[in-house]
């Protein structure tokens, strides 16, 4: 993660502001979308269903 996205805490989501602590909540909920499909497929895979 570059050095000007310093995080200092999280940020309200109906306050959005473009500075660097959005950037980071960005990247953590794309991560984060990642983490559940892996985790959605891995599931799948095994023949279980979510209801």
């Amino acid at each position: 993660m570059p050095k000007e996205y310093v995080f200092c805490s999280r940020i309200d989501q109906y306050r959005r502001s473009a500075g660097p602590g959005y950037m980071v909540n960005t990247m953590l909920n794309y991560g984060y979308s990642l983490l559940e499909s892996e985790c959605l497929r891995a599931v799948n895979s095994v023949g279980l269903e979510l209801m």
